[in-house]
């Protein structure tokens, strides 16, 4: 079975009123070290980092790839409600695909759209 992969959602808001920072610890996430091909069934698990400005968490979509029907990932779903949402390759295809992270505070969500390089 391929290693997981592990990527760290930092969100920070300078302020009550500023707009959240989303930043992933990878961008984009190179699923190419997962020995080039043969890291299929792969879990990728995106985690909120401790470092965030508190009581930001994953929305229920908290993480939605877009692989244009090709189905080459499987959504996994939060494992640790709000903190953690995983998805599992299924087979590598070498495209570039766009994520979303949909993240809340209870009052005000925030997304952003990074990158999967699915090789």
């Amino acid at each position: 079975m391929p290693k997981p992969k592990f990527v760290t959602v930092r969100i920070t808001q300078a302020g009550p009123t500023s707009a959240p920072v989303i930043t992933p610890s990878e961008e984009p996430i190179d699923l190419d070290e997962m020995v080039h091909g043969h890291g299929n069934g792969a879990f990728i698990n995106w985690d909120i980092s401790n470092d965030s400005t508190p009581g930001w968490e994953f929305r229920n979509s908290g993480i939605v790839i877009n692989d244009l029907g090709r189905r080459k990932f499987t959504d996994k779903g939060q494992s640790n409600p709000g903190k953690r949402h995983t998805w599992q390759r299924e087979e590598a295809d070498r495209n570039t695909y766009k994520y979303t992270i949909h993240v809340t505070d209870g009052k005000t969500t925030a997304e952003s759209d990074p990158f999967i390089r699915n090789f």
